[in-house]
C-alpha cells in the first residue's frame, strides 16, 4: 500500500524533537484506507537550477484545520511582525500489503520551510496546499554564505569551511576532484544556496578538468547537503534495482543522462549510485515461453546495464489514484565510467523499448 507521513513542527524545533501535528496513511504501522489524500511533486537537483516551492496538498481535511492554515506557513502576526512557517517532513514509499513491496525503500523525501500555506473549500472538497521550500536562506533573508578560495587551496576544503558556518546542523557530503586548485584567492559572497551553487558552477564547468567538465553540484537534500562532480566514483555500496522496482522500460534523455522512472523510493538520494538489474531470469514464477513468442517477451530484460550515479531525483505522488504511474520516482543519472571520464560502451545508443 502507498505510505506517507507528513509531519509539522514549530519553527525554532530546529532538532525535530515535537512534532505539532501529522498526517499519515499508516497510523501506529497499520495501513488506514480512511487516510487523507495527499499530492506532492517534489524535485531533488543542482542549486543552480531554479525550480521554485515544492506544492503539497492534502485533500479532505477538517474544517479545524482549514481555519488555521494561515497560521502554519509564513505569515505576519497581530503586532505587525512576520513569523516565519513551520517546518516540514514528508516521508513517503509503499507500506506493507502487496507482494513485491518493500518497506525498506521508505524514507524522507523533503524537509523544509513552509513558506505559503493555503486551505480551499470547493464544494464537498477540503485541501490544505502547501509551498515548501528546502532552502533555508532567501534574498530577503539572507544568510552568510563566504567561499574564501584561496590560491593552492582545494574547492573541497574551501566549501567545506564556507557550508559548516552557514549550516552548522547539516551533514555535508562533499565529494568532488581533488585538482580544483585555484591559482590565485578569489573570494566570494553569496546570500543564498542557490547563488554559491550558481558561482560553484560558473566557476569549474569546462575549466580545471578539461572543456568537457560539466563543473561541480551542490544539491539541498533531506538531513544534508551534497557537493559533487563527474569525477565522484562513490564510496558506498550502489543501491541494487530490481526488475520489478521500474515502471516501464529506462530510455536516454540527452548526451550519457539515462531517466528511468520506479516506485516510490525515498531510500535514494542525489550523488549516490545504483546498479541495474540484468535481467528477470531470477524472479520467482517467472514463466518460460516459446521461441515463437519471443517476441512478446522481449520487454523482459532492461536495456541499460552496469552502475549509475544519481544526478537527479522527481517524485510525484497522487495518493488517490488508480494510475501506478502516479506514485513514482524519476531518476536521471549517468554511467559511472562517464563519472571516471573515459567514454562509456552504451552512450549513444538508442533505447530499444
Amino acid at each position: 500500500m502507498r505510505y506517507y507521513e507528513l509531519t509539522l513542527y514549530q519553527p525554532d524545533d530546529k532538532a525535530l524533537t515535537k512534532p505539532y501535528c501529522t498526517w499519515t496513511s499508516h497510523p501506529n504501522g497499520q495501513f488506514d484506507p480512511c487516510a487523507l489524500g495527499i499530492s506532492f511533486d517534489a524535485m531533488v537537483y543542482p542549486m543552480d537550477t531554479p525550480a521554485g516551492g515544492t506544492p503539497v496538498t492534502l485533500t479532505g481535511i477538517a474544517l479545524d484545520e482549514l481555519k488555521q492554515s494561515t497560521q502554519l506557513g509564513m505569515h505576519i502576526d497581530s503586532a505587525g511582525k512576520v513569523q516565519p512557517g513551520m517546518l516540514c517532513v514528508l516521508k513517503a514509499g509503499m507500506g506493507k500489503g502487496l507482494p513485491l513491496v518493500n518497506p525498506a525503500q521508505q524514507g524522507v523525501l523533503l524537509k523544509g520551510t513552509i513558506w505559503q500555506c493555503f486551505g480551499n473549500w470547493e464544494g464537498t472538497s477540503m485541501t490544505l496546499d502547501f509551498v515548501i521550500y528546502c532552502a533555508a536562506f532567501t534574498t530577503n533573508q539572507p544568510g552568510n554564505l563566504v567561499l574564501n578560495w584561496k590560491a593552492g587551496m582545494k574547492l573541497s576544503d574551501a566549501l567545506q569551511a564556507c557550508l559548516k558556518v552557514a549550516y552548522p546542523d547539516s551533514k555535508l557530503d562533499i565529494n568532488i576532484s581533488p585538482q580544483l586548485v585555484q591559482s590565485a584567492d578569489d573570494p566570494h559572497f553569496s546570500g543564498t544556496l542557490e547563488q554559491l551553487s550558481s558561482h560553484v558552477r560558473d566557476m569549474t564547468k569546462g575549466k580545471f578538468l578539461g572543456d568537457n567538465y560539466p563543473g561541480v553540484s551542490i544539491v539541498a537534500q533531506p538531513g544534508k547537503i551534497s557537493v559533487f562532480d563527474a569525477t565522484n566514483t562513490g564510496s558506498a555500496q550502489p543501491t541494487q534495482i530490481n526488475f520489478t522496482d521500474l515502471i516501464g522500460q529506462p530510455t536516454w534523455i540527452s548526451l550519457g543522462t539515462m531517466q528511468m522512472k520506479l516506485v516510490l523510493r525515498g531510500d535514494l538520494q542525489v550523488g549516490t549510485f545504483i546498479t541495474m538489474p540484468k535481467s528477470m531470469s531470477s524472479v520467482a514464477g517467472q514463466v518460460q515461453t516459446t521461441s515463437n513468442s519471443w517476441l512478446g517477451n522481449i520487454n523482459a530484460d532492461v536495456t541499460f546495464q552496469g552502475t549509475f550515479m544519481i544526478t537527479k531525483l522527481r517524485h510525484i505522488g497522487d495518493s488517490r489514484s488508480p494510475d501506478g504511474a502516479a506514485w513514482c520516482t524519476v531518476i536521471d543519472c549517468i554511467a559511472t565510467d562517464l563519472t571516471a571520464g573515459t567514454a562509456s560502451s552504451t552512450t549513444g545508443q538508442g533505447n530499444g523499448s
